[in-house]
């Protein structure tokens, strides 16, 4: 805009320029126009340029130096410092262009090396029974998973919300791995709405029947197929096995470093986190350098709520799932119940005891016969 205002500006200089310094006539008479409104552009053409080489400011200029008749002689010499003023006007706006680029450029460069530093958390989930009500299989002994209702594991939700705070803290990325049938993808969507990134489902029939060795197994398999993790974090247990022992085995599959009964995050370095484990006697506070696992214990901090928000905003985020062919080891010997040594002899529900007796005797009696009740019983 400023480029055409200066051109039309232009065309009634050049016409000054021939009848003051070639026809040789006074500026009253070679430029009638000069106070129209083609001509008086050339006052508001790049401020300064415009006044340089305005014929209201040379009249004025003139009448007041007494050297009317020398316009001509004005206009040919404010000409080339016009001139060299605008070229150098135009080279520092592209300078000032380049700085902006070069700016915006290093900006780029920073945000891309914080991403490449922002730490990488990984949380395992799994999917349990919500009630105790559940089959078993008579032949392979294991729990029919599939359309039973399920939830969450309660000690997975801790270990959320611990990646939660070390991400709001040093920022990065949260995802969630877990292990088992097609409907277990209900629990990455719950991590989803309490505010994880990615989600990753190992599940193949293949899988199916594992013990914690061959669970601890397939999920690091899974872990090594989706990227590396500056830190992976589990809940202590499951509510439907209890052993505690599928985190620490997932870091040694992996080779790296585990705490297992973590209670605090007490510093979380660039090299790495130094937290409080919750031991029979003490609580021992140790550094574990990156790339670590940590099992959490419970009430290592709140777990917070799913938001609504964010359930609708990632009810169509894609769910990454693995099978048995998209593991680096894909003998299916390794996996499932042929990677299990635990051989299962047999596994039952509790019996549902509804016997009840009603005593309706003095408070001697019934103190003799709930003594004897209890000796029956071997509680004493």
């Amino acid at each position: 805009m400023k480029l055409l205002a200066f051109v039309l500006a232009l065309l009634p200089i050049l016409w000054l320029m021939l009848a003051l310094g070639v026809l040789k006539k006074p500026t009253f008479k070679a430029c009638p126009i000069a106070f129209a409104a083609p001509f008086a552009g050339a006052n508001t053409v790049g401020a300064t340029i415009g006044k340089m080489i305005s014929p209201q400011s040379i009249a004025i200029g003139t009448a007041a130096t007494a050297t009317v008749g020398n316009e001509s002689k004005i206009l040919r010499k404010v000409m080339k410092y016009c001139a060299i003023f605008y070229c150098n006007s135009r080279m520092c706006g592209i300078c000032r262009k380049q700085n902006e680029i070069k700016n915006l450029f290093i900006k780029l460069f920073k945000k891309m090396e914080r991403e490449e530093t922002d730490m990488k958390i990984l949380v395992c989930i799994k999917q349990v029974p919500e009630s105790n009500k559940v089959e078993v299989d008579p032949v392979t002994g294991v729990l029919k998973r599939d359309g039973a209702a399920s939830k969450m594991n309660p000690y997975d939700l801790y270990a959320l919300e611990t990646a939660f705070r070390i991400r709001e803290q040093t920022g990065g990325t949260v995802q969630v791995i877990s292990m088992g049938p097609p409907q277990a993808k209900q629990v990455i969507r719950e991590a989803f709405a309490m505010g994880a990134d990615a989600g990753t489902l190992l599940s193949d029939r293949k899988f199916g029947g594992a013990d914690v060795l061959a669970t601890s197994y397939t999920l690091a398999q899974g872990i090594k197929a989706s990227g590396e993790f500056d830190l992976i974090l589990c809940g202590r247990q499951t509510t439907d096995g209890d052993t505690a022992q599928v985190g620490p085995e997932i870091s040694e599959w992996l080779n790296i470093p585990s705490v297992a009964d973590v209670v605090k995050i007490n510093k979380v370095e660039e090299d790495g986190i130094t937290v409080s484990m919750d031991l029979p006697e003490e609580v021992e506070i140790a550094k574990v350098q990156f790339p670590c696992l940590l099992a959490v214990n419970k009430d290592i901090f709140q777990p917070r709520l799913p938001s609504y928000v964010k359930k609708t905003e990632t009810k169509e985020r894609e769910i990454n799932v693995l099978s048995l062919k998209d593991m680096k080891d894909t003998d299916e010997m390794h996996y499932g119940l042929n990677g299990s040594p635990t051989q299962v002899q047999k596994i039952f529900p509790p019996a549902v005891n509804d016997k009840k007796e009603i005593w309706n005797e003095a408070g001697d009696v019934l103190a003799e016969k709930l003594f004897d009740k209890i000796v029956e019983m071997k509680f004493v």
